[in-house]
């Protein structure tokens, strides 16, 4: 009776192992998106804080060549801060102007308008600008120290 019943039920057994093709084909769909949403969410998040990256880089940049224009050709530069667009550098003299402009990007922006001036010396009067990322969730101050012109950015978590 026990040998029967072993071929009754090794008949009627799914001979087949693991999963089926649409089990399959549906578990490599959900992984696949997945994958997708995790690899393009990064992608974004990075971008943006590459963007950044390169804001800075080209703000210093702008603002190094602002300092020496200052004290070469003897006249003073205008930098305004203007929250969500840009921070444009001007200067007029004997002439020639100058006027360089450096986008924000999304996500990065001042919060209020700012103005300073750089002397002819290259002096610029202590001061600190506040900017806020929602990109890496903090605070930016933007310390401009007394004599030539040098500033340094301090971060903290918002």
């Amino acid at each position: 009776m026990k040998k029967l019943l072993f071929k009754i039920i090794r008949h009627h057994k799914n001979k087949r192992y693991g999963f089926t093709f649409l089990e399959s084909m549906t578990v490599l769909c959900v992984t696949s998106v997945v994958l997708l949403l995790l690899i393009f969410g990064i992608h974004i998040f990075n971008q943006f804080q590459i963007n950044e990256k390169l804001f800075w880089n080209t703000f210093d940049e702008t603002w190094n060549h602002s300092l020496v224009l200052a004290r070469n050709d003897n006249t003073s530069v205008n930098v305004a801060f203007y929250p969500n667009d840009e921070v444009v550098f001007k200067s007029f003299n004997h002439g020639k102007r100058y006027r360089k402009t450096v986008q924000m990007p999304h996500g990065l922006s001042v919060v209020k308008r700012y103005e300073m001036n750089i002397s002819e010396k290259g002096y610029v009067k202590p001061q600190t600008v506040y900017w806020k990322s929602s990109n890496t969730n903090e605070r930016v101050l933007q310390k401009f120290q007394l004599g030539w012109g040098t500033y340094r950015n301090e971060k903290e978590n918002l």
